[in-house]
């Protein structure tokens, strides 16, 4: 008995070896592949502990009041800036110096050059290039994704490490404060060179389902969700506008006054239209 548990140890063993090998060349290839011996250097933005607490404690009470319902409580919109971002992300040894995010009218660009060091074949290299998220200013509710990196991996795969296209739409589908939620379908995309099958984007599934139906998570993503009104990005910041019970009102006392004047057809009409322009700003 002992000598078979021996056996089976050493064998055990050698088998571990050989994946640790295997996983650790496959590693050095990726790294080679997807980084580069250049680098570059950013702009580091001085942010105080106290400046950052205050910024935490300002999203916080802003998400907690989402999750609580209570839309009668806001006075003010959620204003992140484009400092306050940078300034946090330099809060982080491994980030600081090593990272920037640009913020322009629809459109987030964030540009990295991150040591790898602490990765096989990673030493002295650095994982270089940019990411964006851009809402596009038209009809189409679309939002688009890029990956790209300096590295050469063109032996391996050609384009960018991943590009999404997603289109946003408002449900029909409400939370326990009866507000719409959002919609999120694949358009279009790719990862390292592959694009999604078409039977996949075919399936027109909401991505945001599974987390909208989370036994733990669910609840509170549909009251964060349903309570924002929208979300833009501006010249050098980013505003969430949270929707304001006073909204609903003005929209039901505009409603019964049309009523009473017995155009209801009219007051239906703009009660949607009022709902509708809501759905269609930027999520």
């Amino acid at each position: 008995l002992c000598k078979c548990a021996a056996i089976t140890f050493l064998v055990m063993m050698v088998l571990t070896l050989i994946a640790s090998g295997f996983t650790y060349f496959w590693m050095k290839d990726v790294v080679e592949h997807l980084t580069t011996t250049d680098s570059k250097d950013f702009p580091v933005v001085s942010m105080t502990d106290v400046e950052l607490d205050v910024l935490k404690d300002r999203i916080k009470l802003f998400v907690d009041e989402l999750r609580s319902g209570n839309r009668h409580t806001f006075k003010d919109d959620l204003v992140i800036t484009q400092e306050e971002i940078n300034g946090l992300l330099g809060h982080s040894d491994y980030l600081r110096g090593h990272i920037q995010v640009t913020l322009t009218p629809g459109k987030i660009l964030e540009e990295f050059s991150l040591p790898t060091d602490m990765l096989p074949g990673g030493k002295h290299r650095f994982f270089y290039g940019t990411e964006y998220l851009q809402i596009k200013d038209d009809d189409t509710n679309t939002v688009e994704s890029k990956l790209e990196t300096v590295g050469d991996h063109e032996d391996w795969f050609h384009g960018p490490l991943f590009f999404i296209q997603l289109q946003y739409l408002v449900s029909d589908e409400r939370n326990k404060y009866d507000e719409k939620l959002l919609e999120l379908y694949l358009q279009h995309g790719s990862f390292f060179g592959n694009e999604i099958p078409q039977e996949v984007i075919d399936q027109h599934q909401n991505i945001l389902l599974d987390l909208y139906n989370d036994p733990e998570i669910g609840e509170d993503v549909r009251a964060i969700i349903g309570g924002i009104d929208s979300v833009s990005i501006e010249q050098g910041r980013i505003v969430i506008k949270p929707i304001h019970d006073e909204d609903e009102v003005h929209i039901e006392v505009e409603m019964e006054r049309e009523e009473d004047t017995g155009d209801s057809m009219f007051a239906r009409t703009n009660l949607r239209s009022s709902r509708s322009k809501r759905g269609k700003t930027n999520p």
